[in-house]
């Protein structure tokens, strides 16, 4: 691959579609693919409104439920936003974070071992 490839490659990689999640009673959703960027993003948030007040899961559920086109469609900082998705059913914030996991996770084929070229 010539350098030109490669920094395409790059820059289509840096911008990952959401991944689309059917949970019951709620129909299609979408969970972002997190970046280096939005990663850092998120964890600023949740250090911003950290809070001892039993609502992190919902203002995690905020950092990655977005839109078909990968805008989030909660604020983490609205109290009702983020006590909404902390009543959602256990159930479908384990398929939730479930699916972001798979996501965000990198498989590393047969035989590499990690670390090494």
């Amino acid at each position: 691959m010539d350098r030109a490839a490669l920094r395409a490659a790059v820059m289509a990689a840096s911008n990952p579609p959401p991944v689309p999640l059917k949970v019951p009673g709620l129909g299609a959703v979408y969970v972002m693919v997190q970046t280096a960027y939005t990663a850092d993003v998120a964890r600023e948030l949740l250090a911003k409104h950290q809070a001892n007040d039993r609502l992190n899961v919902g203002r995690s559920l905020a950092t990655i439920l977005c839109d078909a086109d990968g805008e989030l469609l909660f604020d983490v900082g609205d109290i009702e936003d983020v006590k909404a998705l902390a009543k959602l059913r256990s159930s479908v914030v384990a398929q939730i974070f479930d699916t972001a996991n798979d996501a965000n996770s990198v498989s590393i084929p047969e035989g590499v071992e990690p670390g090494k070229a």
